[in-house]
């Protein structure tokens, strides 16, 4: 069934979506998988994360690029309750979406990460109720037969987050897991500038685990940045897998 939704509307996510499987270029950035300049190690955010902490806090893998505007951008913001134009249809699609790519790409994933026993979204930096992407990612790893579901490791701090805002304290490690994991895959929805996600595994870190990589279903790129992020995406969905 989530398989049929997604098929249904695979046609216009093409449109402005990539599926990347490899970083293999000396102009996209290891850290987050978009466009830099290729002198540089990494791109303009995530040589601020190192500044900030010290080294990236976690190896990023996304399901998809996306650019604005778009229907995943409109999946992205709106299959969650509570904000205008909310369809619960965006949730099913984003679950098929996520189902479909650990069932096409475990094995690479544990080839990058390496084994990971627990699974853990990043919190809301606004909600005080459960993150509705708990629900999706629980959905998404039953869909595809995985034996994951998301443990509860991480809460909101004090710390302020957000655009390029990183902090030591925007997120806390939650004590009274239902387990006790060792190495924890870290999952977010979108991916702009890597704040929120780096601030989140730096916690887990501090906690004591190990962050074995983090996955995210969308990483925004902006192609009208510049000249070399035009290209960076016009090669990019040249080269595109088709969902």
């Amino acid at each position: 069934m989530l398989t049929g939704h997604l098929e249904r509307f695979a046609e216009m996510l093409d449109k402005d979506t990539v599926y990347p499987d490899s970083i293999a270029s000396d102009d996209v950035c290891p850290g987050c998988w978009t466009w830099k300049l290729p002198e540089y190690e990494y791109c303009f955010n995530c040589d601020e994360i190192v500044k900030y902490f010290g080294s990236l806090q976690t190896k990023q893998r996304p399901v998809t690029l996306y650019r604005r505007p778009s229907l995943l951008r409109d999946l992205l913001k709106k299959y969650k309750p509570g904000v205008d134009g909310h369809r619960e249809m965006y949730a099913l699609l984003l679950t098929a979406m996520l189902a479909k790519h650990l069932e096409r790409n475990l094995s690479d994933m544990i080839e990058r990460f390496g084994e990971w026993d627990s699974v853990c979204t990043v919190p809301s930096s606004w909600r005080q109720e459960e993150h509705p992407l708990v629900r999706l990612v629980d959905n998404a790893f039953a869909a595809a037969s995985l034996p994951y579901r998301v443990d509860a490791l991480l809460r909101r701090g004090p710390g302020d987050i957000g655009h390029r805002i990183m902090s030591r304290d925007a997120f806390l490690a939650e004590s009274g897991s239902r387990r006790s994991p060792t190495r924890v895959l870290l999952i977010d929805d979108v991916y702009t500038t890597g704040a929120t996600l780096h601030s989140a595994a730096a916690a887990l870190r501090s906690a004591g685990l190990d962050v074995a990589g983090s996955l995210v279903i969308g990483r925004r790129v902006n192609p009208d940045f510049s000249r070399e992020s035009e290209q960076f995406w016009s090669r990019r969905v040249a080269e595109a897998t088709k969902y």
